[in-house]
């Protein structure tokens, strides 16, 4: 199944990898609608990406993290952990509404 090195860029192209629409829906356990949101949103959901992730990793696939929902995949390091750790941009904070006391 895998190829060393093949760079996924698109969450169409690891749909494709992994069996299609069908499959991929059949393994997950999920409705073919939800797969085919993914596609279009361009980011596989949060419930199934360590699922797909380690799946690919398996088969020797790399793949694009914005897949993901990470802009890089140091993004996902804990940031206790160096050298690796990046500090991530807490961006969503802002539009939380804050806590009444």
């Amino acid at each position: 199944m895998g190829h060393a090195d093949a760079n996924l860029r698109t969450v169409s192209e690891i749909i494709d990898r992994l069996g299609g629409e069908k499959g991929v829906a059949a393994w997950l356990r999920i409705p073919r609608e939800d797969v085919r949101r993914w596609i279009a949103l361009g980011e596989v959901g949060r419930g199934y990406a360590l699922h797909v992730y380690v799946s690919l990793q398996a088969a020797d696939y790399t793949a694009n993290p914005m897949c993901f929902g990470v802009a890089d995949w140091g993004d996902l390091i804990h940031p206790g952990i160096a050298p690796y750790a990046r500090r991530r941009k807490r961006e969503w904070h802002k539009s939380r509404v804050t806590a009444r006391i």
